[in-house]
């Protein structure tokens, strides 16, 4: 299955009315498209424990999800796109408001970071990863001085 970012465009109506959306990114849909690219990239900083390619997928190898998506990763995902929008104009939308939710998101995200919130999202899967068989440690130290007062 060929990739599919995890929120398109007409998503983004649980949050903002399509027709202010469509306003601030004037009609231009791959505004829309870069703003909600740069909200799970920023996500995906967060995350790095956990397995991004199951998640969200790979658009440059074109490889789609496998992880069905909850409603808090959508939530996050939407709130930081519908922000990413507002920094470029934002008519009829409370500006105050949504600073708070990108900020609520934000906080939410580094929670999971440092392991405070733990949603049921895949891990990364570390279990490929070899390690030599022996390693080889090199120690050395100056002279013992002989030091008389």
């Amino acid at each position: 299955m060929p990739y599919t970012p995890i929120i398109v465009p007409a998503d983004l109506s649980t949050h903002v009315y399509a027709p202010i959306i469509n306003e601030i990114a004037e009609n231009n849909n791959d505004t829309i498209v870069s703003a909600i690219s740069m909200a799970i990239d920023e996500a995906k900083m967060y995350l790095t424990r956990y397995d991004l390619i199951a998640i969200f997928g790979d658009p440059g190898t074109n490889v789609a999800a496998t992880f069905t998506p909850d409603a808090m990763l959508l939530n996050i995902i939407k709130t930081i796109a519908v922000w990413n929008l507002m920094n470029l104009a934002n008519p009829n939308l409370d500006y105050e408001q949504w600073q708070n939710r990108y900020k609520q998101m934000i906080s939410s995200l580094k929670d999971i970071q440092k392991g405070l919130a733990d949603p049921r999202w895949p891990y990364q899967d570390y279990t490929d990863t070899t390690t030599p068989d022996s390693i080889e440690v090199y120690a050395v130290s100056n002279e013992k001085a002989n030091n008389s007062y």
